[in-house]
């Protein structure tokens, strides 16, 4: 299973392998292999770590890309299909285009011929098809269905009994492989990091600029947003809660988290950040604010019915919840930052062995 972080990719392995097997919004750093019996044949379902949904490959932490090789060349058999899963509730434009097929080229030009494309999510469209869907949706994801050969199919996330949805998905991955065989791994160097290397010094000037705008804002934003997440998440959980904590607990349990809010930034520096640069990623954040929330949404009208426990027990584990989401979207920044500073230490290296 492949596709941007957050994405479903997690939610749809456990659909197909009817029971919870991966962790939602847990930390996929690594490929994650389960395994089950599915339709009476034994199926393995690997899970990736996602990449940005609106950075170019080249700003993904590298251990995307090792999760993505190591899981497909480290298979006993290669695989049998790639499933790009993409929720339905969200836009695929030219700009996730251009950054889905960065990704999917480090496994090679004949991926494609491998590929579904696995829309979930697919019971917030009641009243269209996912025909009519594609359709609309423009120009890009009729691209992307065009390039996986006009395979493509639907889950209904909400209803996980369904498993007419998944013997129908192994149909087509049946009919996929009588048509290709199995998918053989044979990388390519990505033309986007080819491009990142050249060596004009204006060209490296610019990226250095632009790379230390992204790696400043994205640490400072995401701390900002993260303090943002809480406080709705913490309306909410009193929300769904009814009958809250009295003043005293409360007190004694807001700051259940381990991330520290930094100070704000001065505004004159605020604005030294590019437009573009601070629309892109308030854009993933903002993303990333209502996957978590939904996501938050179920596990605590989980704990609600939990009969057992304490009303303070309840609250705390509601905020456990947000914790793992927020800890998984910390490490992908955190590694973004790495890689950014990693890439500004290379420019430099370079400008100096020129002059």
């Amino acid at each position: 299973m492949l596709g941007w972080v957050l994405g479903g990719k997690s939610s749809a392995g456990n659909t197909i392998l009817n029971r919870d097997e991966f962790a939602i919004g847990g930390k996929t750093r690594e490929c994650t292999r389960r395994f089950g019996d599915v339709d009476g044949r034994k199926i393995t379902v690997l899970d990736t770590p996602g990449w940005w949904k609106y950075f170019a490959s080249e700003f993904n932490p590298d251990f995307i890309r090792s999760a993505i090789l190591e899981s497909v060349s480290e298979c006993k058999k290669f695989p049998n299909a790639m499933l790009l899963v993409i929720p339905a509730d969200t836009t695929f434009q030219e700009e996730q285009k251009r950054i889905t097929e960065q990704n999917m080229s480090i496994l090679g030009d004949d991926v494609w011929k491998h590929t579904i494309v696995l829309f979930t999510w697919g019971d917030r469209f009641k009243d269209i098809s996912i025909e009519q869907h594609i359709e609309s949706e423009g120009e890009a994801l009729q691209w992307l269905v065009e390039k996986c050969r006009n395979r493509y199919h639907v889950f209904n996330n909400t209803d996980k009994k369904n498993r007419d949805q998944v013997t129908e998905l192994l149909q087509k991955i049946d009919e996929m492989v009588a048509e290709n065989s199995l998918f053989r791994l044979e990388t390519r160097k990505n033309r986007d990091e080819k491009s990142c290397q050249e060596t004009d010094k204006q060209e490296d000037l610019n990226m250095q600029i632009r790379l230390k705008d992204i790696c400043h804002f994205l640490d400072e934003g995401f701390m900002r947003k993260a303090e943002e997440i809480r406080r709705k998440i913490e309306k909410l959980c009193m929300d769904i809660m009814e009958d809250c904590l009295n003043l005293e607990e409360s007190q004694s349990m807001d700051q259940p988290l381990t991330y520290q809010v930094k100070p704000p930034v001065d505004p004159l520096q605020q604005d030294s950040i590019p437009e573009p640069i601070k629309t892109l990623l308030e854009r993933e954040f903002g993303r990333w604010e209502s996957i978590i929330i939904d996501g938050v949404r179920e596990s605590v009208q989980d704990i609600k019915s939990t009969f057992e426990l304490s009303q303070a027990e309840k609250w705390q584990k509601s905020m456990d919840a947000v914790e793992r989401w927020l800890q998984n979207c910390n490490f992908y920044v955190q590694h973004t930052i790495d890689k950014i500073q990693d890439q500004e230490s290379t420019t430099r290296t370079k400008r100096l062995k020129k002059y």
